[in-house]
């Protein structure tokens, strides 16, 4: 099921993503991260005779994640965090420490934006209680 379209990706101020012809690609990984931590939800609901208010915040979400596999230039973990460890031009040489700061914490890119999960928050659909 496609959970959003071109039309509703631009209607909610979207804009990212120009060649609509490349939405559907963008919009198939979004759905799949979206789907994860919904718990697929909406495999099992219909979506479209859901609560406007849930709906809507979901598609909202998808839109986001779009516009984020955009603005990082990737749509995987592990593109999203692919980072040469060294770079040179020249007699100049770079090199990057390791995935950890000081403190141990990981440094990686997140593969859902925090603006998803923004929209997500109040619509109840990731609740991961037992139904």
């Amino acid at each position: 099921m496609k959970y959003l379209t071109y039309a509703e990706y631009y209607k909610f101020g979207f804009k990212k993503l120009e060649d609509y012809r490349c939405f559907d690609s963008f919009l198939i990984r979004a759905s799949y991260v979206l789907d994860h931590v919904t718990q697929n939800f909406y495999q099992h609901n219909d979506l479209e005779t859901d609560y406007s208010w849930r709906r809507d915040g979901f598609k909202k979400a998808l839109a986001c994640q779009i516009e984020y596999f955009i603005a990082q230039d990737g749509v995987t973990s592990e593109a999203l965090n692919a980072e040469p460890q060294s770079q040179s031009i020249g007699r100049v040489s770079i090199t990057q420490r390791s995935g950890r700061g000081g403190e141990g914490k990981s440094s990686e890119t997140p593969l859902l934006t925090p603006d998803a999960l923004m929209f997500l928050e109040h619509t109840g659909l990731l609740n991961r209680g037992i139904g």
